[in-house]
């Protein structure tokens, strides 16, 4: 599956990011999953932030705010997550 607006790809084993890094997360390294938002000089952006078993943080998905399908490009990513890992915490950011 892609997420082109967040330059996401959710293959049937990981989750690849190829943005600004490129990042290949097994959907069973993923210990908790969950959109956060920043905002830099008036810009706001959208983010899904995945912590690994080993306590990483991994920024994927980086849209900008004002994007279409935003949203939804979100709440596709953390499904597929829960989909794939039924253990890994989806949710709010702590």
């Amino acid at each position: 599956m892609v997420i082109k607006v967040a330059n996401t790809y959710l293959t049937l084993r990981r989750i690849v990011y190829a943005d600004i890094d490129l990042a290949f997360i097994p959907y069973e390294e993923v210990a908790r999953a969950y959109r956060s938002d920043a905002s830099y000089k008036g810009v706001h952006s959208v983010f899904v932030t995945v912590v690994t078993r080993d306590g990483r943080k991994h920024k994927i998905a980086m849209m900008n705010a004002l994007f279409k399908g935003v949203n939804e490009a979100v709440d596709t990513i953390l499904s597929e997550i829960h989909k794939r890992n039924p253990n890994a915490v989806i949710g709010e950011e702590q």
